[in-house]
C-alpha cells in the first residue's frame, strides 16, 4: 500500500477577516459579540466596502481557487486485502489518537451509547443555547472506546484467554480456554465497531 494525501488547498480569500480584526481591536472583544447598534457610521461604511470587495473576490480569484482539488493518490497491493480488517485497523488506530489530541469540539452523542454517569439526564440544568456539562466527556468516552477497539484488533487478543496445559500436551491435556472472558471482550469490540460506524461522519477536527 502507498498513500499520499496532500493538504486541503487554499480555496477562499475572505476579505472580511481584516474587517473582523479591526472590529475586535476597536471594541476590545470578539467581533462576533459586537452588536450592530454599537458600530459607528464609519464602521458600517467599512462593512459595505468589504462586502463589495468580497463580492469581487468571489466572482474572480475565489472562483478560480475553488476549482483546485486536494491531491490524493492511493495504491493498493494484493497483500493489503489478505487481511483487510487488520490493514485498516493499523491505519484507523493512530488517526483516532491524533483526532482526540487535536479536536476542537465534539458532536452530539446519544445517551444510550455511554455509561449512565455521563448521560445528559444526570447533568446539571443548562441554558437553552448551551450544551450540558457532559457533552464533550461523552465524545471523549466514545473516542476512547474506538481507540481501544482498533488497538485491540491490531493484536492477537484472543490468545490471552488460552491457558497452555501443564505437563505434556495431548491425551486430554490440551489446556483451557476462557470462552466467557473472550465473549465479553468480543462484545466490547463489537460495540466499538458499532460506535465507529454510527459516528463515522463525526470524525472531524
Amino acid at each position: 500500500m502507498k498513500v499520499y494525501i496532500g493538504p486541503y488547498p487554499f480555496d477562499h480569500i475572505r476579505a472580511y477577516a481584516l474587517y473582523d480584526k479591526y472590529v475586535s481591536w476597536k471594541y476590545k472583544k470578539p467581533y462576533w459579540s459586537v452588536d450592530e447598534e454599537e458600530l459607528s457610521k464609519f464602521d458600517k461604511f467599512l462593512d459595505k466596502i468589504f462586502d463589495r470587495l468580497q463580492a469581487v473576490l468571489d466572482a474572480s480569484i475565489n472562483k478560480l481557487l475553488n476549482k483546485r482539488k486536494q491531491k490524493i493518490k492511493v495504491r493498493i497491493d494484493p497483500h493489503d486485502v489478505w487481511s483487510m480488517d487488520n490493514t485498516l485497523a493499523s491505519i484507523i488506530h493512530p488517526m483516532l489518537i491524533e483526532l482526540k489530541k487535536v479536536k476542537h469540539g465534539g458532536p452530539y452523542v446519544d445517551d444510550e451509547d455511554v455509561p449512565e454517569n455521563l448521560r445528559s439526564t444526570n447533568a446539571k440544568p443548562r441554558e437553552p443555547d448551551e450544551v450540558d456539562e457532559f457533552h464533550f466527556d461523552r465524545w471523549d468516552w466514545v473516542l476512547d472506546e474506538m481507540i481501544w477497539t482498533f488497538e485491540t484488533l491490531n493484536t492477537e487478543w484472543s490468545n490471552q484467554f488460552y491457558t497452555p496445559p501443564k505437563g505434556e500436551w495431548g491425551e486430554g491435556n490440551y489446556g483451557s480456554f476462557d470462552s466467557e472472558g473472550r465473549d465479553k471482550m468480543q462484545q466490547r469490540i463489537n460495540n466499538g465497531l458499532r460506535l465507529f460506524g454510527k459516528y463515522y461522519q463525526s470524525l472531524w477536527d
